[in-house]
């Protein structure tokens, strides 16, 4: 399986729709990550790009509690939405770890079924497809407003459309769902909560209490939905709704509820 997001030779379902990783794949998954992480901050050692980067994300951020302002003040969808805002679109920060790959699916395989396995690698998935997709669109906005100190909504629109990436968006957006899906699935399983609960200590040992971490969020929010269709289905639809409004050209197509 090539993870590459550039060559992409391989779709989400490879990942998705076995319900099952394999430790190559997985391994591979963390490798890569960790190397685009390197690779990313060998590059800009002044820390230039990651204060933009904060920047932009900071702006999305913001967008996204905006479109879903309405589930974030109900009680039965709050946890959901912010486990999708918090941690499906806030990538994992590899920059200061030094463990080996191995080592962590070593400890994951031991405690977790292969369905966890599968959640964990598709948010790792995700993390590499978000991060290259941010840094082609910081890019584009360094190149077009130079050393900008803040981002219009027309710089960022601009921005976005001549990424010209509206496949790999669609990909994103799936991926969410797909991740959604799984971690609903997580939460109705004795196997995968009990392999959840016995890998928490072996993984924070290894400083790993992130991933941990997330799976957790992830069962919690996940078994408090009182409609798990009309949440997911909500999320994908308001997000292809925007994709689409911004390939149109529709003004202020952020604004879905005018």
């Amino acid at each position: 399986m090539d993870i590459l997001v550039g060559d992409r030779s391989a779709s989400l379902d490879t990942i998705m729709e076995s319900n099952a990783i394999s430790p190559q794949e997985f391994l591979r998954l963390i490798h890569s990550l960790q190397s685009a992480e390197a690779s990313r901050r060998l590059a800009q050692p002044n820390g230039a790009l990651d204060a933009h980067l904060k920047m932009l994300r900071a702006w999305q951020s913001e967008r996204l509690n905006h479109t879903y302002a309405d589930l974030l003040a109900d009680p039965g969808y709050r946890l959901a939405c912010l486990f999708v805002l918090e941690e499906l679109y806030a990538p994992f920060d590899f920059s200061q770890r030094d463990r080996d790959a191995e080592r962590i699916y070593a400890i994951l395989a031991r405690y977790l079924p292969e369905s966890a396995l599968t959640l964990l690698g598709g948010a790792i998935y995700l993390t590499r497809l978000t991060d290259d997709l941010d840094l082609k669109l910081l890019r584009l906005l360094l190149e077009k407003n130079g050393d900008f100190s803040e981002i219009s909504e027309a710089q960022y629109i601009q921005a976005y459309v001549e990424c010209d990436n509206y496949d790999q968006r669609v990909e994103q957006i799936e991926l969410v769902h797909a991740l959604m899906s799984q971690a609903v699935k997580g939460a109705r399983s004795l196997v995968f909560r009990t392999g959840l609960r016995l890998s928490k200590t072996p993984l924070e040992k290894l400083g790993w209490s992130d991933l941990h971490t997330f799976l957790q969020r992830g069962v919690e929010a996940s078994k408090r939905m009182p409609d798990v269709h009309l949440f997911l289905n909500t999320i994908q639809s308001r997000e292809m709704e925007i994709l689409n409004r911004i390939y149109r050209g529709v003004p202020d197509p952020f604004n879905l509820f005018p």
